[in-house]
């Protein structure tokens, strides 16, 4: 104990002396403040060769805490993914006109090392070189802020391979963009495993991110008939709330399976609008727990790899043109689509389609933003586009 507490504590000394360090090289320049950029962002995921890659979740224990910050008085930016408590930094000027970020050409990025955790090694050694930890001279990166619903905006900082991270001045979590399975549920202080029998019975949720961070698409399985819908973050409080839902299927057969499958509908889609607080932790994979309003509760599991690449990408799917009039065309490389749903921004589904997948008539649509979710044989992904 005694040793950690003296690692930590010279760890502490030297990111103050980096900081120090960063803060005596500051070079003037005529444009290298952007307002927009200053202060603390949150890692949601990085972008390497077309590959989606989720950060790693914040551990304090660990002192895992995927970030940015950037300071337009010292125009400094330092960033870490922190899996070995590691920090990087560098003097930059950042020209708000052309979205460019041009670290210190001479002194380039200084790394300060920490001590390791090597579940995170791989991780950051990608991180580090996406941003170009490693290149002397360094190399310029583009950066890109939108502002989102609630407050929230969004950071995407790319190389010129094309790479890039993206990031949130708010800890929205990005974590939940993945397929959970249901692992129990906690109905009025009763605990209720998921049945095992004959039947097939598998009770799952799928959050699947939009462009806007604070607004999700949700799928998922009761464990006979299939639900979707929309959920919204509050970033201030850090909830999920369901305002709206669409479920449809097959019946069980088993009692036991139709009793869970109440109890899960039921808590997931009674009262609504119904808030969900949330908690993930880490074992042999991913628990995540929802506590509804009313204190009932439902543990999901998914596994957890760092590395995992989801099998679908943004390059696979082309949807044109947009904005549309008349007929939205949808074209996929290597996939096949099986169905095809519109949903106006509030949730609610307007039309789905299960023929002519890659061609969509929205001729009847109002002028307006819409999610078109594209269901295919190895998952779904969610596009907007306007109707004019």
């Amino acid at each position: 104990m005694y040793e950690l507490t003296v690692k930590i504590h010279i760890f502490n000394l030297m990111k103050h002396y980096l900081l120090l360090l960063l803060t005596l090289t500051i070079i003037a320049s005529a444009y290298g403040q952007d307002p927009e950029l200053d202060g603390e962002w949150k890692l949601a995921h990085m972008n390497i060769d077309g590959v989606t890659l989720p950060a790693p979740l914040p551990e304090p224990g660990y002192q895992v805490e995927p970030k940015l910050f950037y300071d337009t008085v010292s125009e400094e930016i330092y960033t870490s993914i922190q899996s070995c408590s590691n920090i990087m930094g560098s003097q930059v000027t950042a020209d708000p006109i052309n979205n460019k970020i041009y670290p210190d050409p001479t002194s380039g990025w200084i790394i300060l090392l920490g001590f390791c955790d090597p579940r995170y090694n791989e991780y950051e050694n990608l991180y580090f070189d996406l941003i170009g930890a490693f290149n002397l001279p360094t190399t310029t990166l583009d950066y890109e802020i939108t502002a989102q619903t609630g407050g929230v905006k969004t950071l995407v900082i790319s190389n010129s391979e094309g790479d890039f991270a993206k990031y949130s001045n708010v800890p929205v979590p990005f974590h939940l963009f993945d397929d959970w399975e249901v692992e129990k549920l906690i109905i009025s202080g009763t605990e209720y495993q998921v049945p095992v029998n004959g039947e097939e019975f598998n009770p799952s949720i799928y959050f699947t991110e939009t462009d806007d961070p604070a607004i999700a698409m949700f799928t998922g399985d009761s464990g006979c008939n299939d639900f979707d819908g929309v959920v919204s973050y509050d970033v201030v409080n850090s909830e999920l709330t369901i305002s709206s839902y669409n479920i449809g299927g097959n019946s069980c057969v088993e009692p036991l399976n139709n009793d869970f499958e109440l109890l899960y509908t039921s808590f997931l889609f009674n009262g609504l609008p119904a808030t969900f607080s949330h908690s993930t932790t880490i074992d042999e994979g991913l628990v995540l727990e929802l506590t509804k309003s009313n204190g009932d509760k439902a543990f999901y599991r998914r596994d957890y790899n760092l590395l995992s690449v989801p099998e679908i990408r943004n390059d696979q799917f082309a949807v044109y043109p947009n904005p549309a009039h008349d007929i939205l065309n949808i074209s996929t490389t290597g996939l096949t689509i099986d169905n095809l749903k519109v949903y106006s921004l509030s949730g609610q589904l307007l039309f789905s389609s299960n023929e002519n997948t890659n061609i969509l008539n929205v001729s009847s649509l109002p002028k307006g933003l819409y999610l078109l979710e594209i269901a295919t044989d190895k998952g779904r992904q969610i596009q907007k586009f306007i109707k004019n």
